[in-house]
């Protein structure tokens, strides 16, 4: 990243340390491109890091804005660009990683041995990917700001965000890649890349809520802090008794939510069968998107593709 042109004077320890803290998204969605693009032999390894890495950007302003949208002073432990730049800095920032991000991109199109065609295909599929994540952030925004909805239209609004914000990464990366690569299955390709992301958003949301700070480097119930509805919310919600549910509609009324607030929260989906249900959601989406490629002609990528499933699976 020290190299990325224009950028000298953003990219110090600051942001290496905002990178590093999401390496394992950022890893995930770097192994989905390199084994789809791995069918093709022809182009340069060098050159597919630099699209890598216009992705990487691309990713981080999304971060930088979604710490400024939620007004949050850390990310992963990190202070976050907000806290330090203050909102002016923070919103140009982004804009100007979203811009680079854009122009490394084209510029490495150039190169491909792509035609014309679907090198303007490419661009379109870049920027419509930024559009789609800023669209998912605002319906987010507005979703997200009344607890007393219908819950089972809450649970539909959930897929159509996290589809939008997470989802549509690997989505991307799933038609691009098969487009570089020039491999005929790109529907099914795109529909295992939708099911994938998909399924990633909801193992994160369980790992805020049952995973160990010492092992994802996170801090444990930083959605329910900040008082966003996840799927294990969700579930929780539908499916637990008046009371549970209670609990957690008192809290996330609250203007501040404590600590022993989040542990309150985490106990109650821990006692109900939100857990579970999460889980197995998880390994159904998981399954779908081994299934999208089961006529996949390619058989050392359809291997490759299903190892990456199971790493998302839970038990």
């Amino acid at each position: 990243m020290r190299e990325v042109n224009g950028l000298e004077y953003l990219v110090d320890d600051f942001f290496i340390k905002h990178i590093e803290a999401e390496s394992e998204y950022i890893n995930l969605l770097t192994t989905i491109y390199g084994v789809t693009i791995s069918a093709h032999k022809r182009d340069d390894l060098e050159l597919h890091i630099k699209i890598a890495k216009s992705l990487e950007l691309l990713i981080v302003s999304f971060l930088v804005t979604d710490d400024f949208l939620d007004k949050s002073d850390y990310r992963n432990h990190i202070t976050t660009f907000y806290k330090k730049y203050g909102s002016e800095q923070t919103v140009l920032i982004a804009e100007i990683l979203k811009s680079t991000a854009t122009i490394s991109f084209c510029d490495s199109l150039k190169l491909l041995k792509l035609s014309v065609e679907d090198k303007f295909k490419c661009i379109i599929l870049f920027e419509d990917l930024y559009r789609t994540v800023c669209a998912g952030q605002l319906e987010e925004i507005k979703w997200l700001s009344n607890i007393s909805d219908s819950w089972k239209d809450k649970e539909e609004i959930y897929w159509q965000i996290i589809y939008k914000t997470t989802a549509s990464f690997f989505h991307f990366l799933m038609v691009f890649g098969a487009i570089v690569a020039e491999l005929p299955d790109r529907k099914s390709l795109a529909e295992y890349g939708r099911y994938i992301g998909l399924a990633y958003q909801v193992r994160d949301d369980l790992i805020d809520v049952i995973g160990s700070p010492r092992d994802t480097g996170k801090q444990k119930g930083n959605d329910i802090r900040e008082k966003k509805i996840r799927l294990p919310i969700i579930y929780l919600m539908l499916n637990g008794t008046i009371a549970e549910q209670k609990v957690v509609k008192e809290i996330y009324k609250k203007n501040i939510v404590t600590t022993p607030d989040v542990n309150k929260v985490i106990n109650v989906l821990g006692n109900s069968t939100s857990i579970k249900m999460t889980k197995s959601k998880i390994n159904e989406l998981c399954d779908k998107a081994v299934f999208q490629i089961s006529s996949l002609k390619n058989e050392e990528l359809k291997e490759q593709l299903k190892d990456i499933c199971q790493l998302i699976k839970i038990d």
